[in-house]
Parts: structure tokens; sequence; C-alpha cells
């Protein structure tokens, strides 16, 4: 953090507070990083949510968000004052009695200034409810301090005590406090409460014993001319006005001040009596001056954060004694001031005010930075990050050629990659993957002997996809497998001769048990359409997932080696990765499409060459002979085995069919993981081609998205 900030105690009220402390409080986070731990900022209002504020539109005063940037007001920072204050009317206007002893309950202490009696004829019931707001009435904003101290734990008196010993304890209660009090005479908030508050904190300050000044910051009702008719807050201003120029003067006479009928502690700050001035100095700010007149800007935009600029100098250590001296001045020029209207009976209790305000200076620098940032963004992303280049007609595109780490070309990066042991950080390669290679790398994908010598390897092709991993699961998907690929149909379905059932309902039997046997291993279909696997599927799709999920862990093991470079060297490790990731993941998608497109032919030849067609037809008619043969009971039929016979050519017709379905399940079970695999492969280019085209690229053609790279090449 930068040097330590000047202690103090900032409070906002009301909308106009909000705006301020949420203004002042972006102005520390830009100096400080942080709200430094000797300023507390406090605001109190009387709506329920911390980032309401007013603000003007229309004809009245309505309730915006607080919010600077992405700067608003903690909870911490932010007080709600509510409550209903009917019966309290009620109360003064003589229509309240203690249901105990018949009592009138008046509220003495407050009837002489709240004119509750004509609040009854008046207002409806949900305008004594102040947590909706004080509507631009000041004594409804008095009432919301009047009601919190009456309460058991005043917030008002924890927060300001609080905030006073934070900013004390921070600062080991070394130097003096500055309390500053911002609002506009403008609302009923802000305007009905700034006296007492200002009272209160005083009386805070001075039970603890330290050396403190309290400093007004009272925005005026011309402030709010562009967005309200400043006819309708002149009640208020005046009023307020009125009240702030007693309070400015020295009292000739006590005046006392109470917030509870009973004697309460504190009591100084219940039951108190005023003689002094409520501010060491007040500054009354308005949007007219004689150059850069801030006149006719809307509040939030001009006097707002105008107030809060001059809070953070006040608040800047590196300006020194120099405010403290102005105080000092100030303090002498109305001295003398009040001393020569002492003089002049028409003039004599006149208060006295003081005013600031703030300028922005706009340095070249800035400009300077700006222009300098977008060149070094342009470099960085042209001639670093990424390779750009631009044609004649002005289209990009990227090129791997920045990259200084990476000696292999991207394609020669992918065999790598597929046919390496294991990973930089460890992690066993697959078994397929190294066949890929093996296959491609064979330079005999278009030869027909080579397409059948794979396609020969029935069984062995389960070594393809087998995962490295040897845990539990793996070991008993492996047993379900080899019991797959070895179950017989002919062990499995007896003929009726084995059974001892007749030969006419042993024809129905044997098809059903053959079904039975062939749905259990191949799995089936059900009438909507949907698949359910075989116990060969099952074991085939655990193999696939957990071959899926290693192989994304080596792909962004890969990846995350060629992005973030393996050398010390940051320009070296980080130059024009992007474009050579992008390049290497085309080589590796178009390394499984071909053993893709490669294993269906396989597929193809194998089915053509085991004659899959005959097969099947084969099935279809010694089953219908089985059939034919049911009631085939005669002499010579027995004599002959016709219907014993029939039965066992069928199920040797269903054996030699599932042989060649499990053989296809095999080569298929291949095909299926080299596409999972290019898909993976597939949405990770993806993430990187996205990145490319935000960086350098831009969106699709016709889209009209441009890239980084072209908006920051506009913007110079």
């Amino acid at each position: 953090m930068a040097a330590v900030a000047n202690p103090a105690v900032v409070i906002g009220l009301g909308g106009t507070g909000q705006w301020v402390l949420t203004y002042l409080k972006k102005n520390l986070l830009d100096t400080y990083g942080e709200v430094p731990p000797m300023v507390r900022l406090l605001a109190f209002d009387t709506t329920g949510e911390k980032t309401e504020a007013a603000v003007e539109a229309g004809s009245k005063l309505e309730e915006e968000r607080a919010q600077v940037g992405n700067v608003t007001l903690s909870t911490g920072e932010f007080v709600y004052l509510g409550g209903n204050i009917k019966k309290i009317c009620q109360g003064i206007a003589g229509k309240l009695t203690d249901p105990q002893t018949g009592k009138r309950i008046t509220f003495p202490h407050i009837g002489s200034w709240l004119q509750g009696d004509i609040y009854q004829d008046y207002y409806p019931d949900d305008a004594y409810e102040i947590s909706k707001g004080a509507g631009q009435r000041r004594p409804f904003g008095r009432m919301a301090v009047f009601y919190d101290l009456a309460t058991g734990t005043p917030k008002i008196l924890g927060k300001i005590e609080t905030a006073i010993t934070e900013v004390l304890n921070a600062t080991g209660r070394q130097q003096p406090v500055e309390i500053y009090i911002t609002c506009s005479i403008a609302g009923g908030t802000g305007s009905g409460m700034f006296i007492d508050i200002a009272h209160i904190a005083r009386k805070l300050a001075e039970r603890a014993g330290i050396h403190f000044a309290i400093r007004g910051f009272i925005v005026l009702q011309n402030t709010f001319e562009p967005v309200i008719d400043i006819q309708d807050i002149m009640p208020n201003a005046f009023a307020a006005m009125r009240e702030l120029d007693r309070f400015s003067l020295v009292f000739d006479r006590e005046y006392p001040i109470y917030y509870t009928e009973e004697h309460r502690e504190p009591l100084a700050v219940y039951h108190s009596i005023h003689t002094s001035k409520l501010f060491d100095s007040c500054y009354l700010i308005d949007s007219v001056r004689p150059r850069l007149s801030l006149k006719g800007v809307t509040p939030k935009f001009g006097v707002f954060p105008a107030v809060a600029e001059c809070m953070t100098a006040l608040l800047d250590p590196a300006t020194g004694d120099a405010f403290a001296q102005h105080y000092k001045n100030v303090a002498n020029e109305i001295a003398k001031a009040q001393q020569e209207i002492a003089r002049s009976p028409q003039e004599a209790g006149t208060a006295l005010y003081s005013s600031l305000g703030t300028y922005t200076f706009i340095l070249p620098v800035v400009d300077i930075i700006e222009r300098n940032t977008y060149k070094l963004a342009l470099e960085f992303l042209r001639d670093r990050l990424l390779t750009i280049e631009e044609d004649a007609a002005g289209a990009l595109s990227v090129s791997s050629a920045g990259n200084r780490e990476n000696r292999n070309p991207p394609r020669e990066e992918a065999i790598d990659f597929l046919s390496m042991n294991k990973s930089r950080a460890g992690t066993l390669n697959l078994h397929f993957n190294q066949q890929v290679v093996e296959v491609l790398g064979s330079g005999r994908t278009r030869d027909p002997e080579y397409v059948r010598d794979i396609a020969a390897l029935g069984v062995e092709l389960i070594n393809w996809v087998l995962p490295v991993e040897q845990d539990d699961v793996i070991a008993q998907t492996a047993n379900d497998i080899q019991k797959a690929m070895e179950i017989s149909m002919i062990a499995e379905v007896q003929n009726s001769k084995v059974y001892r059932d007749d030969f006419h309902s042993a024809a129905d039997r044997i098809a059903r048990d053959v079904q039975r046997v062939r749905e259990r291993l191949l799995g089936r279909e059900e009438a909507g359409g949907r698949k359910v696997p075989g116990e060969l599927q099952k074991g085939l799709e655990t193999y696939k997932n957990r071959n899926v999920q290693r192989f994304r862990n080596l792909l962004a093991e890969r990846m995350t080696d060629l992005l973030n470079g393996v050398t010390d060297d940051p320009l070296i490790a980080k130059q024009g990765k992007l474009p050579y990731v992008q390049e290497w993941l085309g080589w590796v998608i178009q390394s499984f499409d071909e053993f893709a497109s490669f294993m269906r032919e396989v597929v193809k030849v194998w089915t053509a060459d085991n004659e899959v067609a005959l097969a099947r037809d084969d099935v279809a008619v010694t089953k219908q002979v089985m059939l034919d043969n049911r009631d085939a009971t005669g002499l010579l039929d027995r004599l002959r085995h016709t219907a014993v016979r029939s039965q066992d050519e069928y199920i040797a017709a269903e054996n030699y069919l599932l042989d060649l379905e499990r053989q296809e399940v095999l080569l298929r079970a291949v095909i299926d993981l080299a596409e999972s695999f290019k898909a993976v492969t597939q949405n990770a280019k993806a993430q990187v081609d996205h990145w490319i085209g935000i960086l350098a690229l831009g969106g699709p053609v016709g889209s009209g998205e441009q890239g980084v790279y072209r908006r920051l090449v506009e913007e110079q």
C-alpha cells in the first residue's frame, strides 16, 4: 500500500451522501488499493437497500443504484435507519394512551418540533414507514435519528463509536481525527438529520477524549436543477439553511437537545446542552462557478464526484501541513469577518461559510500511455504470442513460424505424441495410440493384403483397446469380455435329444434360447429404437471410457507443455505457441481420421471375405428347415434323426454367425475409440481456434466479429 492517509471518519447522509462516499471509496481504492484502515466510511439512509441512493428524474427524487464502475458501499459501510412513526404522531396528536395506566403518551421531546397532529389529517398509513425513505419530508428524516436512538442498541451510536475507535487504533491515537459529514439540503433524509448526526458525532468524539474537527460538505439545492424543479425543494432548502445558520454560530444561551424522555447513558448524547458551533468549518457547494461550471450537469456526474475529489485531496498525506494551515487561515478570516459583522446591528447573527471546488487535469502522459499500450499489445500479438501475417487483400493468418522452442514440425510432434511410452509427467501412453502410429506408419493402408491381415486379427484386436490400468475393475472387465468372446451357441443351446423334449416344442425353445444368448452377449434393440448393450458391448464401453479419460489427460499434459514451454526464457517458452498447438492438434485429428477410415475399409473387406450376408441367409434357411421338421415323427425320419439333425444344423449356423458378429463388434469398437479420441482432440482445437479468433482472426466469415489485433490497429 502507498503512504497512509490522514485519519478520518467520513459520514454520508441520504442519497447524496451515498453517492459522494461511493466516489470517494473508488478514489481510495484507485490510490491505495484498499480503503485505508485509518479511514472509515459510514452512509446513513432511510432506504432499505445499501445500494440505493436518491437522484432525480421527472418531477421528484427517485432511487438509482449508487455505483461507480464496479464499486459500491459494503454492508459494513451502509447503515439503514428505518421504522414506523405512526404511533409517535398519534401520541403527539393526543390519540395514544398507555393500555396499563390509561395515561396519554405524548412524546414531549419530539412534539416540540414534529407536527404529528397535522400529519394525522393528511398522510396515509404507509407514509409513516420511513424505511421507504423520508419522502422529502425533513421532519421524517430527523425522526429516523430519534427512532434509532430510542432502540436498545442504536445503530448510529454504535457505528460512529466503532469507526472512531478503529481510526484511533490504526493511528496509535497519535493524530487528530477529521470527521467529515456530507449531504444535500434538497431531500428529506440528509437535510433532516445532518444537524443531529453532527451533534452526536461531536459528543462521541468528546467522550473519546481525542483531538478532532468536524467539517461539513453541504450540497445546495441548485445542484439538482438539471433533474428536478427547484421550486419543489426550496422549502426544504430554506428550512435546512436556517437551521444550519443557527448552529453555525456560538449560542448566547444553553440549547437543550433531548433524544429520549428518560435519562439514558451516555447522557452527553441523549440529554445534552449545546452552546458551541456545530461545525469547525462548513463548505457550501453548488454547481455554479465562473470557469468550467457544472451548472446543467447531472449531480452524479458533476457535483457528487467533485465533493469526493475534495475529500480525497484532504485525506492525502502528501499535502503535509497545507490543509492544516488552510483551516487556520479560514478560521482567522472568519473571525475578522465576524468582528466586522458585530459592528453592524443589521448583520448581527449572520453565519459565515466556506466553499471549495475541484478541477481535473488530463495530462498528455495519459494519451502517451494509451498509445504505447496499443503499440505494445500489437507487437505482443503480431510478433510474440502469434505470428500474424496480412496478405494484399487484408486477410489475416497466423503461423507457427515464431515458435523457437519446439524443433519438430507439428506433424512430427503429433507422431511423437501418439507413439511415446509416457508423458513428461509420467503418464503411461495408450496401446491404441501406438497402434495408430504403427498402422499409419506402415505405408500400406491402401494395400489390400495389409487390409486383410488386419481384418484377420479377430480376437487379437482386444489388445488394441485394452487400457493400461491394472485395477480390479479392468481385471473383471477383461474376464467378462473373454467369457463373452468364448461362449458357444453349441454349448449354450441343447437339441431335443439332450434336453429331452418333443421335436415340436424343441424348435420354439431352441429359437428362444438362441435369441436369449445373442441378446445377452450382443444386446438388443427395443421397440422405440433404444439399443440395450450386451455383455460384450458393456465391457468394451468400460474400456473406452477409461481410454478416453487417459487420452484427455495425455492431451492436456502435452498442450500444457507446449503452450507454457519448458525452457526458463519466457520469450522462447511462449512465443508462437498458439499457432503451433493449433497445427499440432490438426495433425493429431488427421491421424485419427485416417486411421478410422482405414478401419472402415477393414470392416468392409472383412464383411465381404467372410460372406456375412450369406451366413445370415444360412441362419434363416436352417431355422426354417428346423421348423419344417419339427413334426417329422415318421419311422424313417426317426431312423434318420431328421428333426435333431436340423436342430444341430441351425444351432451351428447361429454359432458361426455369432463368431462373425463378435468380430465385427471388435472392429467397430476400434473405430469408435478412434472417433472418440478424434472428438476430444477436435474440442481442444476448437478452444485454441476460439482464442486465436479472439486475439487475431475474428469470428467466422460474415459474422462481422473483429479480433483484438484488428481492433488495436484501428484504435492506434
